[in-house]
């Protein structure tokens, strides 16, 4: 697996590599990540962690670094190891098997993010400048040429979108064939999140109530106008 930061607590990409890197540790596969930064995943027996810990600044050199010797870390194995089966990046990088972007289409995320100023004369002018800034980015162009690269490659990897919009905009934007995208939405842990019986989500709309309103739930609460 490559993600550039393998850290649960950072946000919902890597919560889901370390809950997939453990899927597969305990469904018997040796894995593998390879990320910038990150730690071992406690408890995960099968799984080792492989950091690079690059320079991040510039960051447009540090993008493409990444994404090369991610790979080439990712292929090189061990003396007594098993050569790699599968490499599955959720970070932009050139020659894995699997691509599963979890921010989407960059591409289409930066124009909705340019075309998201007020309308009238002051917001087309802070649009003129955002779109300036943005496409003056060095950080920006080594982002989308990585993701062109990638979409566009005749090599292309299986890619894994999170929604059909997402696949869609795969399709619309890159020209990517629908047999090549395959969607599968994230997951949820069952075992970890539930719904709550009807009584539990009583008790805990009392105390709320109880506790934001110094009210009981016998009380009748009146808007006020």
């Amino acid at each position: 697996l490559i993600i550039e930061d393998f850290d649960p607590a950072r946000g919902g990409a890597e919560t889901y590599a370390a809950a997939f890197a453990a899927h597969l540790a305990a469904a018997g596969h040796r894995v593998t990540v390879v990320c910038d930064r990150g730690g071992d995943l406690p408890g995960v027996p099968g799984t080792t962690v492989r950091c690079l810990g690059l320079t991040r600044r510039p960051k447009w050199r540090w993008i493409g670094r990444f994404a090369k010797l991610s790979v080439t870390a990712a292929r090189a194995a061990k003396p007594g190891e098993a050569k790699v089966d599968v490499i599955w990046a959720m970070a932009r990088v050139l020659g894995a098997d699997v691509y599963q972007p979890h921010g989407g289409v960059h591409a289409a995320t930066l124009e909705a993010s340019l075309a998201s100023s007020r309308p009238g004369p002051i917001g087309g002018l802070v649009r003129g400048l955002r779109q300036v800034a943005r496409w003056a980015s060095p950080k920006q162009w080594a982002f989308l040429a990585l993701e062109t690269a990638i979409y566009e490659s005749r090599s292309r990897p299986v890619i894994v979108a999170l929604s059909r919009c997402f696949a869609e905009l795969m399709q619309r934007r890159y020209r990517v064939p629908a047999e090549a995208v395959r969607v599968v939405p994230n997951s949820v842990d069952t075992e970890r999140f539930r719904p709550a019986s009807g009584e539990a989500r009583a008790s805990a709309r009392a105390a709320a109530r109880q506790r934001l309103l110094g009210m009981p739930m016998a009380d009748p609460v009146m808007p006020d106008r």
